[in-house]
């Protein structure tokens, strides 16, 4: 009995269940504009920017009560190809990602970035795939 609780234990952390995965969020910009967040298998992103009409690739960790995101901006001609990238830090809440810090990779170190996403507290809420 001993082995078999101790077999379930290393399968559940060696293979821990992503709620994340295969759901999408989105955020209200207008009545006419909503950004989203698409969680993928693998830790794949996709991040949907309706003011540019842009979809962002990246990555995601997740562990208990917060998500991290990585997306690579590469939508901006005026940067001479340098794509900037972004970490997002997100509380998630059973319906809600509350974003908490935004920080941007430069000269290889994370900093600060002042986002209004984060100061206005923008939320992304849940949805269910049979209501989009």
């Amino acid at each position: 009995m001993k082995f078999i609780l101790i077999l379930i234990l290393f399968v559940a952390a060696a293979f821990p269940h992503d709620k994340l995965v295969n759901s999408i969020w989105v955020m209200k910009i207008t009545n006419r504009c909503t950004d989203s967040l698409i969680f993928q298998p693998s830790n794949r992103l996709r991040e949907y920017d309706c003011e540019i009409e842009y979809t962002f690739h990246g990555t995601y960790t997740n562990s208990k009560d917060t998500v991290i995101t990585i997306i690579k901006d590469d939508s901006h001609s005026e940067d001479n190809g340098k794509p900037l990238v972004f970490r997002t830090k997100y509380l998630v809440r059973k319906t809600t990602l509350l974003p908490i810090g935004v920080d941007h990779l430069v000269k290889g170190r994370w900093k600060a970035f002042k986002n209004e996403m984060v100061t206005n507290k923008h939320l992304f809420e849940k949805v269910n795939k049979t209501t989009l």
